[in-house]
Parts: C-alpha cells; structure tokens; sequence
C-alpha cells in the first residue's frame, strides 16, 4: 500500500509538471501571436525584445501603447504581463551580475536604412533630405511610385526616428 501511494504521488507530480509546461507554451504561444498580430504593426520585434532585456515594466508599456491606439483585449494585456514578468525573471536569474545590455535607441531605425534604402543607393540621399527637412510622407509616396514596399511597421519606426539623428547638428 505504502509503494502505491508513493507511486501515486510521483504520478500526480510528474501531471502537474508536465501540465505546467503546457500551459507555460500555450501562454507563450498566445504571446506571440499578440505580438505578431498587434504589436508588429508599428514595431519590430527586436524593439520589443529590447525593451523586454531592458527591463521595462510592461504596465507601463501598455498603458502607453493603448494611449497611441494599440488595441489589447484584457485577457491579451493579461497574457503580455505573465509572459513578461516570467521571462524577465529568468534573465534576472540567468545572470544577475551583468549589467543589462544598453540598447541603441536608434538601432531599429538604423537596421531598416542599411536593410532598406541602401539596397538602391548609398544613405547620403537620405542624409541629405533629413538635413533638408523633407518630409517622410513625400519621400514614402517617391518609394512607393518607383515600386518599392514599406511595411506599416518600418513606416511607423522611420516616423518616429525621421530628422531625430540629425537634431543635436541643426543651427540653434
């Protein structure tokens, strides 16, 4: 009887773990699919996945997404937050005496230039027209009459970016 219980127990504990990676990959799963299906829109992920080895709060985050738009249900912020908290813990476990990586603010708007525009010319044109002060909106319309495809995404970032690695150069 004594062997029985024992055996019973390892059978429950060995359900309950193997039923605790099914519902960590159904979470992760979901995550993802919120990241493909909404937060993709205006960003890449290796934007998000900086701000996730950042260390940002994902509360914040979203409050500040759903200000500029973005449209989370409660169970998809829900999942964004346990997905979040989870793995930011274990980046915090997996090496808590190194420092965080600091992250290039504009290196999303920089891999989109050098993966994009520097397919047909060199980034001096694009220098020059943000020195010059043009706008993207005209530029986007010049791409796309000459058969070139922005995704949403890559329009949203060279939007928030446009003219920024130029300010501190500009007259006061």
């Amino acid at each position: 009887m004594k062997y029985l219980s024992v055996t019973v127990l390892v059978l429950a504990a060995s359900l309950a773990a193997a039923l605790s990676v099914s519902a960590q990959d159904k979470i992760e799963a979901e995550y993802q699919r919120i990241i493909n299906e909404r937060c993709s829109q205006c960003h890449t992920p290796a934007r998000i996945e900086q701000a996730l080895q950042r260390g940002e709060n994902i509360d914040e985050i979203i409050t500040k997404m759903i200000r500029f738009g973005a449209r989370l249900d409660d169970r998809e912020a829900e999942v964004m937050g346990i997905f979040w908290t989870a793995k930011q813990a274990a980046l915090k476990s997996a090496s808590p005496a190194s420092p965080l990586p600091q992250a290039d603010p504009l290196g999303e708007y920089r891999a989109i230039l050098e993966r994009r525009c520097t397919g047909c010319h060199s980034l001096a044109p694009v220098d020059r027209a943000m020195r010059d002060g043009r706008s993207l909106n005209e530029l986007l319309d010049l791409m796309a009459a000459r058969g070139v495809i922005i995704s949403p995404a890559e329009k949203s970032v060279l939007g928030t970016f446009w003219g920024t690695p130029f300010k501190a150069d500009l007259p006061q």
